[in-house]
């Protein structure tokens, strides 16, 4: 990311969806990029069964929760990538953005914190799946330990 660069420079988000062809392309490198990282939260979402609809921040949409997700994420990944795309090139933007935002998600290992870090957010991060303990009853050795095998070729 180049400060220099003119085709970067930063004079606020401004994108109209009626009128693609008017925005800068540091915007359109937002846009394409953010649109990348919505794809990838959704499938989290729907990986563990989530609705992308019932978001907190955003409402009323249906992809509400994936943008309360991706917000999440945007400062690591789509921001810098956009910024990095257009300070290398204006031709083929989109392809670009999409490779930037690809190298940004695998080396911040994205996918594998989604879900942790969706399910933290909720509250859930900090339970642990442990094993419930169940003990039988048995005649000639009172208790013994549910989950196993007691026929006679055992004892």
């Amino acid at each position: 990311m180049t400060e220099r660069s003119p085709s970067s420079k930063w004079s606020g988000r401004d994108y109209k969806q009626d009128n693609w062809d008017a925005a800068n392309p540091i915007n359109k490198a937002l846009s394409i990029a953010n649109t990348c990282l919505y794809a990838v939260c959704q499938a989290a979402l729907h990986s563990v069964g989530y609705s992308p609809a019932l978001g907190f921040i955003h409402t009323g949409k249906p992809l509400s929760f994936v943008y309360d997700v991706a917000d999440l994420y945007k400062a690591t990944t789509t921001i810098p990538a956009a910024f990095e795309a257009v300070a290398e090139t204006y031709f083929d933007l989109d392809s670009l953005v999409r490779r930037k935002c690809r190298e940004r998600f695998s080396d911040y290992r994205l996918m594998n914190r989604l879900v942790n870090d969706i399910d933290q957010v909720l509250g859930f991060g900090n339970e642990k799946d442990e094993e419930p303990i169940a003990f039988l009853w048995d005649d000639v050795l009172e208790w013994v330990e549910g989950g196993k095998n007691w026929g006679e070729e055992d004892h």
